[in-house]
């Protein structure tokens, strides 16, 4: 209990009642001290709770990059395979020997057949022919090239040609022309579709042999082959 002063117990001598109120409310203060509300507290740590970042967000944003970066490899995996598929095609160009040679060999009409010997190893890939020659009547020839294993494609046969056109200057024959040979006119300068498609040569060996068939069906006419060459792409 609180002690009281000297002073003060003298004038509860003097005074009784007073002295005793004033003691009483002096130990009710001593034995109950102001606390702090619990409530305070709680705020507080609810405050702080909140104040944390999330580490979902930045879970979240891990993933979108890691995604991305996945994104970008599969890209350059993508360009790294067709870049090193382009590099592993090659292409050759073969020219037969004896030309120019008359057309046909001998008097006017009859077979010209010309030859071109490939060392190269490997597989067809895609394959154009380009041709320059004369002739009276273009209308009395076609052209067959075979491959060293056999295989046949006729590149053209202007039989059916209404008229006797002369000439086929820069002719080149490609698969992806827009203009079939038929339909084109002389000097047939340009790319056109050949009769048969090239592509059946494709996935052959392109070593060995290769044939060049041209063949004048009708007396009367004649010319020459001055150049023809065989631009084989393989793999």
């Amino acid at each position: 209990m609180k002690q009281i002063p000297y002073h003060f117990l003298f004038l509860c001598i003097s005074f009784g009642n007073a002295c005793s109120e004033k003691a009483h409310t002096d130990d009710v203060t001593s034995d109950n001290p102001t606390e702090i509300p619990e409530n305070v507290s709680d705020e507080e740590t609810d405050n702080n709770e909140t104040s944390e970042p999330s580490s979902d967000t930045g879970t979240n944003s891990q993933d979108t990059e890691d995604e991305n970066d996945d994104d970008i490899d599969s890209g350059e995996d993508s360009e790294q395979d067709t870049n090193e598929e382009e590099s592993d095609t090659n292409t050759i160009s073969v020219f037969p020997t004896n030309l120019p040679s008359p057309l046909p060999l001998s008097g006017t009409s009859g077979p010209l057949n010309l030859e071109a010997n490939v060392t190269a190893t490997g597989e067809v890939h895609q394959i154009t022919v380009a041709l320059d020659l004369t002739h009276s009547c273009t209308k009395d020839l076609s052209l067959t090239l075979l491959s060293p294993s056999g295989t046949a494609v006729l590149l053209f046969d202007l039989d059916g040609y209404p008229v006797c056109s002369s000439d086929m200057e820069s002719t080149v024959f490609a698969d992806d022309a827009g203009t079939p040979i038929q339909n084109g006119s002389n000097p047939f300068q340009g790319t056109f579709r050949p009769m048969q498609p090239l592509s059946t040569f494709n996935g052959e060996d392109l070593s060995g042999t290769w044939s060049i068939a041209f063949q004048d069906s009708t007396v009367g006419d004649f010319g020459s082959v001055r150049s023809i060459s065989i631009d084989i792409e393989y793999q």
